[in-house]
């Protein structure tokens, strides 16, 4: 089967999609509409595809907002949990 020929039969199909200028709220919003996805369509004015957004980029995202840790990009944080060692 081509692409071409499953993308027929889902064509009228909402899809998880926010504009270029939306905010995280509404990647949020967009996410709980669509539980069994697992990415977010970032759309510009005509509707092109512009990029993806991950559940796990958004949730890693929202973790560190929420977190507000003191350093990123993996260095060290008290409020970050830390992993314990496997056994």
């Amino acid at each position: 089967m081509k692409i071409k020929e499953v993308m027929q039969h889902i064509k009228d199909r909402e899809l998880p999609c926010v504009s270029e200028t939306s905010d995280l709220s509404d990647v949020v919003k967009v996410v709980t509409c669509f539980p069994h996805t697992r990415l977010v369509y970032v759309i510009d004015d005509q509707k092109k595809l512009r990029g993806v957004i991950t559940i796990d980029s958004l949730m890693h995202h929202l973790y560190l907002i929420i977190m507000k840790p003191r350093y990123i990009l993996g260095v060290y944080c008290e409020t970050l949990p830390q992993k314990k060692p496997c056994m």
